[in-house]
């Protein structure tokens, strides 16, 4: 296992105590696993194409989401794997059977 030590100004340091108060989270560690588990999983929904959004339900509203780190990852974005040879074939095939 790999230490990893961060120098944080107070004010971060008090938020993340807030945060681990109102979660129910009783580790440092806990807390960041789980910030990290959401990040990665919101790396991954930008990559394929997806919003990160909160959606009022009851107006049928939503609020998206903006950070440069998930901007970063849409700029990066996972290209969908193509089949391009095999869709020009089959169309080869409808010319010559038309």
């Amino acid at each position: 296992m790999k230490r990893i030590q961060l120098e944080l100004p107070e004010k971060t340091v008090e938020d993340l105590k807030v945060l681990m108060e109102e979660t129910g989270t009783e580790t440092y560690k806990e807390l960041i696993s789980n910030a990290l588990t959401l990040l990665d999983w919101c790396v991954q929904q930008v990559q394929e194409g997806r919003i990160i959004a909160a959606v009022d339900e009851s107006n049928m509203k939503y609020k998206q989401i903006v950070m440069p780190v998930l901007r970063n990852a849409t700029a990066k974005r996972k290209e969908p794997e193509r089949k391009e040879p095999e869709r020009k074939e089959a169309e080869r095939k409808e010319l010559v059977n038309a």
